[in-house]
């Protein structure tokens, strides 16, 4: 992770985004903005409303309509339709899904309150992907959608620092770093890294943590909390 300090004023938000902007063209590296979170301490508030409005998230007084958010159902739809034409397994697009298409609306809705619509439209693009590869059509869903999202979420005990395996904590074998390059992140569930009974470990992770192979996969049970064993 990379912590930049700044005074809490426009002018050093402008010295910030440029010099990243440089490093950016220099490198070709892409800052991730909805990976990224900014704090604020003793900053008065109409400085801070300037800072956000600059950094690009929408100020509006009243409350946000579907029309205000489209621009995030478009961003969905530009990276579906870059990987629909690739040879992605049903473990690959679930695992794009989860961790690029779900993350997408977090930037916004960390200050500002997303209309239903929106969430709705992406949902509708994730389940096409998932199960069609593309636009979806009735019938081809093997799950209902409301089964599938209670697999994601339904777990509540932390993958890298909870006593969730006899190796725990996690965090000991892998940084931060090896966490995010393969587009998970720090907040991640154990049900996370589940998917039909299996482990889904990314291969990088194996090569450096032998250790989680030999971890037995925990059963999940979508009806019932977390239990201590």
């Amino acid at each position: 992770d990379l912590f930049i300090f700044i005074r809490g004023d426009l002018e050093s938000t402008r010295v910030i985004m440029d010099s990243l902007e440089e490093f950016k063209l220099t490198s070709g590296l892409v800052p991730s903005i909805p990976n990224s979170t900014a704090y604020f301490c003793n900053v008065i508030n109409h400085v801070k409303l300037s800072i956000l409005k600059y950094l690009g998230v929408l100020l509006i007084s009243s409350r946000l309509f579907n029309k205000d958010c489209k621009v995030l159902v478009e961003k969905a739809k530009n990276k579906i339709m870059d990987w629909k034409n690739k040879s992605l397994s049903f473990a690959g697009r679930f695992h794009l899904c989860k961790s690029v298409i779900s993350s997408m609306h977090v930037y916004w809705a960390s200050v500002l309150m997303i209309p239903k619509g929106i969430i709705y439209d992406i949902h509708h693009l994730i389940r096409g992907f998932l199960w069609c590869n593309g636009e979806y059509k009735r019938r081809k869903a093997k799950v209902a959608w409301e089964h599938i999202c209670k697999n994601w979420q339904c777990v509540s005990t932390s993958l890298w620092y909870d006593n969730c395996c006899s190796s725990s904590p996690l965090i000991r074998f892998l940084s931060h770093k090896d966490i995010t390059n393969e587009g998970f992140h720090i907040q991640t569930k154990v049900a996370d890294l589940v998917l039909n009974g299996n482990w889904i470990w990314p291969q990088s992770w194996t090569i450096k943590a032998s250790n989680l192979g030999q971890i037995v996969v925990p059963n999940i049970v979508d009806s019932r909390a977390d239990e201590m064993q």
